[in-house]
């Protein structure tokens, strides 16, 4: 008895261990191609117009929302949330000048 469940024990013991060295399969890989997208942000003198607008007005609203909230006010008076913003609003201007007089 003891022969037989020791010769059935190396059976599945060499089994086992057969099928634990299989290696998966590995995955096929993914070839990638490129975009057909700009990936340059090329952009149209009228296109970074709208954009640049479109910052402006971002800031605009998030500046409301601040005011409106006397906890979100503090922060943002803390850390020169204010003063961040109108050098934006500066740079965004003077940008969107210098587009339109290449127009």
């Amino acid at each position: 008895m003891k022969k037989l469940f020791l010769s059935v024990f190396v059976v599945l013991g060499a089994s086992l261990g057969a099928v634990a060295q299989e290696t998966p399969n590995k995955p096929e890989r993914i070839k990638l191609y490129p975009s057909s997208h700009s990936t340059n942000n090329e952009l149209t003198p009228q296109e970074e117009i709208i954009k640049c607008e479109q910052h402006l007005e971002a800031l605009d609203q998030k500046e409301a929302a601040i005011k409106s909230n006397p906890e979100e006010l503090k922060i943002a008076q803390e850390n020169g949330w204010f003063e961040n913003a109108e050098k934006t609003r500066k740079e965004l201007k003077a940008r969107i000048e210098e587009l339109k007089k290449t127009k």
